[in-house]
């Protein structure tokens, strides 16, 4: 799962890869970012494929918040 595809105003339990440096959800964190995170995790990268275990310290939590633009992107803008 990427960041992009995380469900707006949900909480999630997050790794940066040691590697590539690229911010991965694990999972959705059901406690809303309010219980303790006890366990390790092993996860492989969607990025580059590296499998790693992850501590408890190198786990985030993030809450997914999506801005609205005030005004749509330009058509020709890339």
């Amino acid at each position: 799962m990427r960041l992009s595809e995380c469900e707006p105003y949900k909480w999630y339990l997050v790794v940066t890869c040691d590697t590539c440096g690229s911010k991965q959800p694990l999972f959705r964190d059901v406690s809303n970012g309010k219980a303790r995170i006890r366990l390790s995790y092993k996860h492989s990268c969607e990025k580059c494929r590296r499998v790693e275990t992850y501590d408890p310290e190198q786990i985030e939590r993030y809450l997914h918040i999506v801005e609205r633009r005030k005004q749509p992107r330009p058509e020709n803008a890339g």
